[in-house]
């Protein structure tokens, strides 16, 4: 053998017989039968108590907005149905004021169109 080839053979089995290295945390985790966890415990409690909270204010707000749609849509209906009892009202009054009619025919009280009733009132004053 040669002495060149004589020294990669010894260098060769000076490499096999140093003991390995551990190489991970599989190799670690493989003699315990399990990968230790390195939890922090305060990132984790930090995003946590940061996520409940962005949670609940974002529910509030959609319970807000749900009340405040609810009141104005509830507001809005109520205007409409008044409306249409005031214009009911206001048709009734206007027939009442321009029409003659019986109020009470037992006591012998009627109504009179508002123009008939200023035309009989100027002729009683200019006499």
């Amino acid at each position: 053998m040669s002495i060149t080839a004589c020294l990669n053979h010894n260098s060769m089995s000076q490499k096999k017989e140093e003991p390995p290295q551990k190489f991970s945390a599989f190799d670690e985790a493989a003699d315990h039968g399990a990968m230790y966890d390195k939890l922090n415990i305060r990132n984790i409690s930090f995003w946590t108590v940061l996520g409940l909270s962005v949670l609940v204010v974002v529910i509030s707000g959609v319970i807000a907005l749900y009340n405040y749609n609810k009141f104005r849509f509830q507001e809005s209906a109520s205007i409409q149905s008044e409306f249409a009892e005031f214009q009911e009202i206001r048709v009734n009054n206007l027939a009442r004021l321009n029409t003659h009619g019986i109020v009470d025919q037992q006591e012998g009280i009627y109504h009179i169109s508002i123009d008939s009733a200023i035309t009989l009132m100027l002729e009683e004053n200019e006499e």
